[in-house]
């Protein structure tokens, strides 16, 4: 069941049975909608989640609605040797329970199958913007590792034309390529928003295309501060995401636009994503090799507020 939430010039759709995924974010003045979902039905979210490893890609595309989720207790593809380990972790693929329910806001809780924390979240229109806080306490006897994130699909044909506004610190393109017959941009470090394609031709990496070209990329960000403005220039309107820099010190933009073949997408994924999260790069093997692991004793929380809001340009 979809709940609607509305105010301010806000409408916020989300799915607490279906991972409480975020399935609208539209500005009803301009018409703009930020999200990107797929346009077809997904399987009911349950908590038998099926393999850990692998296999667990194959289940997330199951339930995957496109949107925005969140990513826990684990981010990006899953370590092989670790049965608790799911590409983008379980939130996702759990039915959450609502706690409280109001015409601008809605607060549900999960707690996970794997892994033993409890994780409650209020969505909410406050002040004409998207607000998202929530808090993960571990509820086990013993401490608990965990990786953490979001992950916004945005609409390619919404911003189509406009600038990803971001200030970086560091930028990369990962080797190998997830998609290589569909990948554009050349591995190796970039002056973003600077970034070569693999025929040497120069690419700018924050630009939206106008039409869907086919493209399947990844870039590894280390954002300045938390805070990024997605523009909408044929709706006269932009996107501003602000995240606790602290908490989610990583960037991965994700460009999946119409790529090519066949399984998961069929060419139906016209979507980039914004990733912020705590681990760099995009797999939890390579956020273990780099330390970026955390733990939570028990009875440990913590929280986070995200906001997102739609502003005229």
């Amino acid at each position: 069941m979809t709940l609607t939430l509305e105010a301010d010039g806000v409408r916020v759709a989300c799915a607490p049975a279906q991972g409480f995924t975020i399935t609208s974010l539209r500005d009803t003045r301009s018409g703009a909608e930020a999200l990107w979902t797929w346009r077809r039905p997904a399987a009911p979210a349950s908590r038998a989640l099926g393999h850990g490893g692998a296999a667990s890609v194959e289940t997330f595309i199951d339930v995957f609605e496109g949107g925005w989720f969140e990513m826990f207790p684990a981010v990006g593809f899953p370590a092989e040797d670790d049965p608790a380990s799911l590409l983008h972790g379980e939130l996702v693929r759990l039915p959450w329970e609502v706690l409280e329910q109001t015409d601008t806001a809605v607060t549900a809780r999960v707690e996970t199958v794997r892994s033993p924390f409890e994780v409650t979240r209020r969505v909410e229109i406050s002040s004409g913007a998207l607000q998202v806080s929530e808090q993960i306490r571990n509820v086990g006897g013993e401490p608990a590792p965990y990786a953490w994130g979001h992950h916004p699909c945005l609409s390619r044909e919404t911003f189509a034309g406009g600038s990803l506004e971001l200030e970086v610190a560091s930028a990369y393109v990962p080797d190998p390529p997830y998609d290589p017959a569909a990948t554009v941009l050349a591995a190796g470090d970039v002056a973003w928003p600077a970034g070569s394609a693999r025929d040497g031709t120069e690419v700018d990496l924050s630009i939206v295309p106008l039409e869907p070209d086919g493209r399947v990329d990844h870039i590894c960000l280390q954002p300045v501060h938390g805070r990024a403005r997605i523009t909408a220039p044929q709706a006269g309107a932009a996107l501003e995401l602000t995240w606790d820099l602290e908490q989610f010190p990583h960037l991965l933009l994700w460009q999946n636009f119409c790529g090519r073949g066949g399984w998961p997408f069929w060419a139906q994924a016209d979507t980039f994503a914004i990733e912020f999260s705590t681990i760099p790069g995009r797999t939890m093997p390579e956020a273990i090799a780099a330390g970026a692991i955390r733990e939570l004793a028990p009875g440990a929380s913590v929280e986070t507020s995200i906001t997102a809001a739609w502003t005229p340009l």
